[in-house]
């Protein structure tokens, strides 16, 4: 190789003559007691507390009806980690397509309440 026009030699390997000092880089191996961090943001609410959340409000009187109204964080938490909200749903253990078949009876039902609640007879 060519350095400022004189011709140097290369070694096959190249190698450090002391080992660098300070923390180690993110490919490093490491050493110590310390155990490897995950990438990534960290877990905000462990997936078996997610599961236990959406089982209790599946069998309260309100069922999932709205839940990303009434508990948007837990819809989110539970979209981001099982992919989808129905994926959610079929981890905890329930049959999503009658849950969702409960919900649109319901809101059927309350636009017919609101429909003759707004309904009002002209003289």
């Amino acid at each position: 190789m060519k350095i400022q026009g004189e011709e140097v030699e290369t070694p096959d390997v190249l190698t450090l003559a002391s080992p660098p000092s300070g923390p180690p880089g993110p490919g490093a191996p490491r050493s110590g007691a310390m155990p490897a961090r995950r990438r990534g943001r960290p877990v905000e609410m462990a997936p078996e507390i997610v599961l236990d959340r959406i089982r209790s409000l599946a069998l309260g009187r309100e069922g999932l009806f709205r839940v990303h109204r009434t508990h948007p964080s837990l819809y989110a938490r539970a979209r981001r980690l099982f992919g989808s909200w129905e994926g959610a749903v079929l981890a905890s253990g329930f049959n999503y397509a009658e849950i969702v078949g409960r919900a649109f009876a319901r809101a059927a039902q309350s636009r017919r309440k609101t429909r003759r609640r707004s309904f009002v007879t002209l003289p």
